[in-house]
């Protein structure tokens, strides 16, 4: 973590992982950005942990809706897709020299699923059944 960083935009999740973050660096803080019962409670636990000071929850989707940009990071957790349009989102809100650190559980294969993808994987393929079922490995991300 840089010192010169105060400031992160944490993208998808309750910000549990953003907890440990706050928790070593007094002087950052972080907004989180997530569906409003996920922000509701991430701010529940952020008061239980006494960092409801430190982070901010903004509830939208953030691949639609517009997102607060000037960021020296921005931190995906666990997404589970991933696309050219969401990384160009997530660009446009970072700082020139601004960081994207993904946290994310990855296939070991595009035909492999982890457990934790399994229900998903089902749910899309019977909503798209004619559509193949492809898991994003770290190398893919790194594409």
């Amino acid at each position: 973590m840089h010192s010169e960083w105060t400031e992160y935009l944490h993208l998808t999740g309750s910000g549990v992982v953003s907890f440990a973050l706050l928790r070593k660096h007094d002087e950052l803080s972080s907004i989180v950005v997530d569906i409003e019962s996920v922000c509701q409670t991430g701010r529940v636990i952020a008061l239980e942990n006494k960092l409801e000071k430190r982070i901010t929850y903004l509830a939208a989707d953030f691949l639609k809706d517009a997102l607060p940009a000037g960021f020296d990071m921005v931190m995906l957790c666990d997404v589970g897709s991933f696309d050219e349009i969401m990384f160009r989102r997530i660009h446009d809100v970072l700082n020139r020299k601004g960081r994207l650190v993904i946290v994310e559980k990855f296939a070991p294969s595009r035909t492999s699923a982890l457990l934790s993808r399994l229900l998903s994987a089902f749910v899309n393929s019977l909503e798209s059944p004619a559509q193949s079922v492809d898991y994003i490995t770290a190398l893919e991300a790194q594409k």
